[in-house]
């Protein structure tokens, strides 16, 4: 899709300038700056959020707003990320157990029809998904993008050869339809690399451009997917952009690879665009900072000119009509103000320090008047950034209320995100696996999996199961599998199992513990004490 510059206009007062050199296309420029910017708010880096500084030693105080922000969104989206795989001799989904002990692909899985779900065990550890996820989900929303990029290697062993990378957002280009600005037919990946001609010179770099495509025939008819790499002067690899006199490759053997043709059984690109914030006809999101910009510097702005009040009104400012002290050659000294110092002016003179502030609420209310403007803008309530309120979080009612915003929020940033990575499961099992693993999907399905976002009063859940049962609404296989949500563990995952045994031992106890009570009283058969269980007249004689 094409690259829409309207997520990048609140930036543009504040983004450093566009000077990536490799880059030739303006909107791809303002879109990695803007990158930049919202990588250094959230960092808090000095550098992008320059301040007007009061003072020759005045120091600016950076507030970790954008941090904030991002931070509590992510806190509730996709929270308990997973994953399950129905194998097709699968009655019921089994879901990942998060276990590093997972199985590599055995010849006893293939044969029972398990193969695709001991491959994604083994695949999720391996590759360390859930930690990448995490990474993803973070700088998703700090830029606005998060990239998934699948890589083969054939010479790899046979279970480990497929490859799941991060990849950032500023070395993705994607290549439109001539036809269609809305849909993506291929995709360029660029880095930077060692100059093959300047091998002395390690600041001599080339620009290496990973290109795929989708390649159709003269009828329309798709042939499948292209994959070539070629090295180019920086800044002069864009032919999308550029003329074709513009373009100038570098011939680089150590990194050439010649175009070929991906196979046959896949038939998407290997990369997987998320976006935060989606902006209806553009290739690209928009970062969750996006349109706080003001608002986070001025909290920044403020903040310091309070503290410079502080340290120039508060701490310490004199005031003297006395001549400055005189160096022993005779020349201008500085005054010395401290412990322990003296300073000695005439009978007539004067040094005195001047009163200190005597309040610093107008700051304190305006900063908190700008931060609460920006947290709702953010859709964030207080609770969801750490500040609870006990009565808030014991009532049910009022905490969903309050949550609702970033829930309703996350909900539609979730759509997106387990949307896209449920179609590059689906790519995974049906083209990447049987075309480098030799693994046929057979009805497999492998689909993401999240948990419910809301926080859970576990006393007052465990209290309403209890209640339930004892009432007869639910079933002990109810209250297990209840239990279960909550992290509670028995020996069997399966509820109506667990239910059954600990309806079992329950009976042995009772048993143990008062007698059988369904045993023949006629039968002869005494207990430990020599009873035989008869009824015994306890009344007088």
């Amino acid at each position: 899709m094409a690259v829409d510059t309207i997520q990048y206009a609140t930036s543009s007062e504040y983004r450093p300038t566009p000077s990536e050199n490799n880059v030739v296309g303006e909107a791809d420029q303002l879109r990695i700056a803007a990158y930049d910017l919202y990588d250094g708010i959230y960092h808090n880096r000095p550098e992008t959020l320059s301040l007007s500084r009061v003072g020759e030693n005045a120091k600016p105080i950076l507030m970790p707003s954008g941090k904030k922000i991002v931070d509590a969104t992510s806190r509730y989206l996709c929270v308990g990320f997973d994953y399950f795989a129905k194998g097709p001799n699968d009655d019921e989904t089994v879901p990942d157990t998060g276990s590093v002990d997972q199985p590599l692909v055995t010849q006893d899985s293939i044969e029972s029809g398990n193969a695709i779900e001991a491959y994604f065990a083994n695949f999720f550890v391996r590759e360390r998904i859930k930690a990448k996820f995490a990474t993803q989900k973070q700088y998703g929303l700090i830029r606005g993008d998060a990239i998934w990029y699948i890589t083969a290697d054939p010479n790899k062993p046979q279970g480990e050869r497929l490859s799941l990378h991060e990849l950032d957002p500023r070395q993705y280009f994607p290549i439109d339809d001539p036809q269609d600005n809305t849909r993506v037919i291929g995709c360029y990946i660029v880095d930077l690399v060692q100059d093959p001609t300047k091998p002395d010179d390690k600041d001599a770099k080339v620009a290496r451009r990973q290109a795929y495509r989708k390649e159709y025939g003269e009828n329309g008819e798709f042939l499948g997917i292209s994959s070539e790499r070629l090295c180019f002067e920086v800044g002069k690899w864009d032919d999308r952009i550029l003329k074709p006199d513009e373009i100038v490759e570098v011939p680089n053997p150590a990194q050439d690879v010649a175009k070929f043709m991906l196979p046959a059984g896949i038939k998407s690109l290997p990369c997987y665009h998320i976006k935060n914030k989606r902006v209806p006809n553009s290739g690209f999101g928009m970062s969750e900072i996006a349109g706080l910009e003001t608002l986070i510097f001025a909290i920044n702005q403020a903040i310091s000119d309070e503290d410079l009040t502080l340290a120039m009104q508060g701490l310490g400012m004199y005031v003297t009509n006395a001549s400055p002290p005189q160096n022993p050659d005779n020349s201008t000294g500085d005054w010395t103000v401290g412990p322990g110092e003296v300073i000695e002016i005439g009978a007539e003179q004067e040094f005195t320090r001047v009163t200190g502030v005597s309040s610093v609420a107008p700051y304190t209310e305006h900063i908190k008047a700008v931060d609460d403007g920006m947290m709702q803008g953010a859709g964030i309530p207080e609770i969801a950034a750490g500040a609870v309120d006990v009565s808030v979080a014991e009532s049910g009612i009022a905490l969903m209320i309050q949550m609702a915003p970033i829930l309703s929020k996350n909900f539609e940033k979730e759509l997106e995100i387990i949307l896209t990575l449920d179609q590059m499961f689906y790519d995974m099992v049906n083209g990447w696996l049987p075309s480098y693993e030799e693994l046929q999907p057979n009805g497999s399905v492998v689909q993401t999996i999240v948990d419910d976002p809301m926080p859970v009063n576990r006393d007052a859940k465990i209290q309403e199961l209890i209640l339930l049962y004892t009432t007869g609404v639910i079933t002990l296989a109810m209250v297990v599998k209840g239990l279960m949500e909550l992290g509670y563990t028995f020996s069997s995952n399966d509820p109506v199992e667990a239910a059954a045994e600990i309806t079992a031992e329950q009976k042995q106890k009772s048993i143990d513990m008062m007698g059988d009570p369904y045993a023949d009283p006629n039968s002869g058969v005494g207990d430990s004490e020599g009873n035989t269980g008869e009824q015994i007249d306890m009344g007088q004689s």
